[in-house]
């Protein structure tokens, strides 16, 4: 079962899923579900380059993550998962660049993420998980600006994502935006 690949295991099995992931696209070359798959092992591996500070494998493995997503996205455009898991990457790569002090490629990238979850939204605007993309890379957007000091800016990312975030906390049962909601306003004080 090709799900199976993509679930668990520890970081040195990354590079076996990855073969038997591109084994299975050759095999299935239109399965959008296989590519996507593949997308998965990509960020895996990514994260964890990531976190072995192993940037240059982490850049490409995040790179090839995205040119799938895109490719997955021009294929089915109206597809929301997909076009959630591009905007994700970009949010994830735009973690890298910020943390490597790269803050305006950053920026480009989290605004990358932006539009496609200002567009996902505007599409079903009552989907709290589409409401919450955009309150994240608002959130991201804020602190890269603020590392920029662009303190201006950073207050008005930061004050969009708190409206956003008070809006999904008047359900008093999602504790994700309680906290969400918590963080912001403790941020803005």
């Amino acid at each position: 079962q090709p799900s199976a690949i993509v679930h668990g295991g520890p970081p040195d099995t990354y590079q076996q899923h990855l073969i038997i992931s591109r084994q299975l696209v050759q095999a299935y070359p239109t399965d959008l579900e296989v590519r996507r798959m593949l997308s998965v092992v990509y960020e895996h591996i990514g994260i964890v380059q990531t976190e072995l500070s192993n940037i240059r494998a982490a850049r490409t493995a995040y790179n090839q993550c995205i040119e799938i997503r895109r490719h997955l996205v021009q294929t089915e455009p109206n597809n929301t998962e997909f076009a959630r898991y591009l905007s994700a990457s970009y949010i994830e790569f735009g973690d890298l660049e910020r943390q490597l002090g790269n803050t305006e490629s950053a920026m480009i990238v989290y605004q990358k993420a932006l539009e496609i979850s200002n567009r996902l939204e505007q599409r079903d605007p009552n989907n709290t998980k589409l409401q919450r993309d955009v309150l994240i890379i608002y959130s991201r957007l804020g602190l890269s600006q603020e590392i920029l000091n662009n303190h201006k800016a950073a207050l008005q990312s930061y004050q969009e994502a708190l409206r956003i975030a008070r809006e999904l906390a008047k359900d008093s049962l999602n504790q994700e935006a309680q906290q969400d909601l918590e963080i912001l306003q403790q941020l803005l004080q």
